[in-house]
């Protein structure tokens, strides 16, 4: 079930490939993440120093008002450490090698009581390849 997504990935991007990870969050920001309150554009992967971190995920604080003094001290926007096996990690180094490739946050889910993130491999699309697929899908609807 996902928590949270980013449909317009679709639109901007062609998908290549799929990856899954576990997120280092908060207690509160897994209440958060399942009452709804995240929001995953703007979000991309930055790998440094051995390790994969996201940044620009949109998570709320789960009470705003009970937490006067938390609100002012919490980053909705901040960075949050990746949970990669190390094999995976060094096959995503060596992919995104080619500068072409950007990895973005693709969907929140739940896993068995823990919040996972699924990346997606993604190359960027011109404006001739969004028109060719826009076409394409007009063509099917109106064939229908």
């Amino acid at each position: 079930m996902s928590l949270a997504s980013n449909k317009k990935i679709h639109h901007d991007y062609e998908v290549i490939e799929k990856y899954s990870a576990g997120v280092e969050l908060l207690g509160h920001e897994v209440k958060s993440i399942r009452k709804g309150q995240a929001n995953l554009l703007g979000g991309k992967v930055i790998l440094r120093g051995g390790e994969a971190y996201v940044v620009g995920i949109d998570i709320h604080p789960y009470q705003e008002n009970n937490t006067n003094d938390f609100k002012i001290a919490y980053d909705k926007l901040r960075t949050r450490r990746l949970l990669f096996k190390k094999t995976e990690l060094a096959r995503l180094y060596k992919t995104l090698e080619d500068k072409q490739l950007h990895l973005l946050p693709y969907s929140l889910y739940d896993a068995h009581g823990i919040i996972k993130l699924e990346l997606a491999l993604c190359k960027k699309l011109n404006k001739h390849d969004k028109r060719e697929k826009i076409k394409e899908r007009d063509f099917e609807q109106k064939g229908e």
